[in-house]
């Protein structure tokens, strides 16, 4: 069986951090004003603070922090899953930043007792991920940069929404975020939201994300397009070939009938950082051509 990627890896993270508070953690001590040390557990958050221009203040990151470059050569303290308490307080940070799940809770009050402050946040809605680029901006010190990176995201991908608004047809859009197990994107997810903004339905009426789906509902479900979200490292052509082949024997399902199997990269579709607009300014253009014509 392959193993999770890190597109499933984040999903499922996030989907458990709705469970979680957005905001310091319980007994956080003071925060510095502004943090000169930060290590961040996210790969978004990291992309977030090089946006922010505080790429010189993180002192680590995770496994899966590989953008932009520089995030590769800082100190590594884990995953979305293992984290090495004992490396972060070495490392003495001023500022620990985390976006998973009330799994990492007794985490941040081992970190909290030693002193070390702890910020997380829910981004699994759109809401959520905005209101964490201003928490984070104002845990950093720099909250109007923050601010201002929040409405010109908004602008840009209301841009997208609105073009997309004018398409003749809104597509029924299954997307998955793992293969060969098939994590699916429901109701009331920030992906949700963008497959609506991108003048698309959403064909699951579950919410969440719904981990092994079963291939026969897809069938009986019959969306017009399926989106494969994939790790970039991993997005080859062999591999995008490997996924729309297995869904060879789903003929009478419109998308593969009609050959939309689209296979994008999840670090630009699924991480909600500043390159989403990348992304979904790509899934639009798969999925509504016609308005993208003209250039």
């Amino acid at each position: 069986m392959r193993y999770l990627s890190r597109v499933v890896q984040f999903c499922l993270c996030i989907g458990l951090a709705a469970l979680a508070c957005c905001g310091p953690a319980s007994g956080n001590p003071a925060l510095p004003a502004p943090p000169k040390k930060i290590v961040s557990l996210s790969p978004a958050v990291t992309e977030i603070l090089y946006e922010l221009g505080l790429g010189d203040r993180v002192i680590a990151d995770t496994a899966f922090c590989n953008y932009p470059a520089d995030a590769m050569n800082k100190e590594k303290v884990g995953d979305f899953f293992t984290v090495n308490e004992e490396k972060i307080i070495w490392l003495e940070p001023d500022l620990v930043i985390d976006t998973t799940s009330m799994a990492h809770k007794a985490m941040w009050r081992r970190l909290n007792r030693a002193g070390i402050p702890v910020v997380d946040f829910d981004v699994n809605t759109m809401e959520g991920v905005y209101g964490a680029y201003v928490e984070i901006g104002k845990a950093a010190g720099v909250e109007e940069k923050a601010r201002e990176l929040v409405d010109s995201l908004k602008g840009q991908l209301a841009a997208i929404r609105d073009r997309c608004a004018s398409a003749a047809t809104r597509p029924r859009v299954m997307f998955f975020v793992e293969y060969p197990n098939l994590t699916v994107v429901g109701k009331g997810t920030f992906i949700d939201r963008l497959i609506t903004d991108a003048g698309c339905e959403n064909a699951v009426t579950q919410a969440g994300w719904q981990q092994n789906f079963p291939k026969e509902l897809v069938a009986e479900m019959k969306p017009d397009i399926i989106i494969h979200a994939v790790d970039g490292s991993m997005l080859t052509a062999r591999y995008a070939k490997e996924i729309r082949d297995s869904w060879a024997d789903a003929a009478n399902v419109p998308a593969v009938a009609e050959g939309r199997i689209f296979i994008v990269n999840g670090d630009t579709t699924t991480r909600p950082g500043p390159r989403i607009v990348i992304g979904w300014s790509e899934i639009a253009r798969l999925v509504h051509p016609e308005l993208y014509e003209q250039e």
